[in-house]
């Protein structure tokens, strides 16, 4: 008599238990065995990692058209799309290194060849540059600010601003930023301790610490703006929670939609960055914007099916809304920076 049970296949190396297909239909393991060669271990972490296969061409292709992946997902179609918060981050990871290549990566002191001598003589071109070089001199000077001010700036600085300040004035291109900002400020007196407010202790650190090192200030104010914009989501979806209200969506639904339309401003953002300044470059920038700005109406459209005219007031609507939020966020990545 014929065996009539059907084959249950190998057993799962985790459970233990009889694993008919790719995943255990018990604990979820896969049938991966990283039990062997280093390299191909590897391509797997990646893989799994970054989920580059035909998931993350799929969801850029989606993602592209205006509010169809936050559809799909609200249809439970989910199976061939990269995860909302994976792609999120790869997008933030994307734009947050375009951002340090544009600002940070091409910055240049100068040109010059340091194998080249600069012996002046009088007549030559080189000492016509020196002129020239001795009337930014003075320039320089002009702006440094004098004892008095110094004295009475570090009456609002804490201990180690103070130092920065130090450090500062012993720069004459650095010294003269200070000097401009106090010229702005106006004459100011010596405060005793305590006297001075936060606002202003705070508003003046800042100033010290741009000053003294800029790129490293704009770093760390970048890097705690990329945590305070993943942080406000939540308050983003809120926002439309409340203007959508009638639609009876769920809140998971409204937060999809934002991370996607997150995910499409920073990928979309990106691409100006990674390309060189010029005229062509302030056209692409140009047409990033508006088709930043059309991409979100017709997301909004497409995805809670309203008329173009409902749209814009309540895109209108949710930007004041966004700038109320944005705004804190802004202040407390500065405020964090110090």
């Amino acid at each position: 008599m014929s065996d009539t049970n059907p084959d249950p296949g190998p057993a799962c190396l985790n459970c233990g238990r009889p694993r008919g297909e790719r995943f255990c239909g018990y604990c979820g393991q896969n049938d991966r065995n990283y039990i062997r060669s280093a390299w191909s271990v590897m391509g797997d972490l990646v893989r799994e990692t970054l989920e580059v296969d035909s998931k993350l061409l799929q969801t850029l292709k989606q993602l592209v058209r205006p509010g169809r992946l936050s559809a799909e997902f609200s249809r439970n179609h989910r199976a061939n799309y990269m995860s909302p918060v994976r792609m999120y981050l790869f997008a933030t990871i994307l734009y947050f290194f375009a951002f340090a290549r544009a600002f940070f990566g091409g910055v240049d002191a100068g040109t010059m060849d340091p194998s080249v001598s600069f012996e002046i003589t009088r007549g030559s071109p080189a000492a016509d540059s020196a002129g020239v070089d001795d009337a930014a001199d003075a320039v320089l000077d002009d702006l440094a600010p004098d004892t008095a001010q110094v004295n009475a700036l570090k009456t609002r600085l804490q201990p180690r601003y103070r130092q920065k300040l130090d450090d500062i004035l012993s720069r004459p291109e650095e010294a003269a930023g200070v000097g401009t900002i106090l010229a702005f400020a106006g004459d100011i007196e010596p405060r005793a301790p305590g006297e001075t407010g936060w606002l202003e202790k705070a508003f003046w650190s800042l100033m010290i610490d741009f000053v003294h090192d800029p790129v490293f200030f704009m770093e760390r104010v970048v890097g705690n703006l990329s945590v305070s914009f993943l942080c406000l989501l939540p308050f983003q979806a809120l926002v439309f929670a409340i203007i959508y209200l009638r639609k009876k969506r769920y809140f998971v639904e409204h937060l999809v939609f934002q991370i996607h339309l997150q995910t499409f401003c920073l990928l979309a953002s990106a691409i100006p960055l990674l390309l060189p300044a010029g005229a062509v470059g302030n056209v692409i920038w140009l047409g990033t914007t508006v088709w930043i700005l059309y991409y979100t109406l017709a997301a909004m459209r497409h995805f809670y099916r309203d008329g173009w005219i409902w749209t814009v007031i309540k895109g209108f609507l949710a930007l004041i809304l966004y700038s109320s939020l944005l705004i804190p966020a802004f202040i407390g990545a500065v405020a964090l920076s110090l």
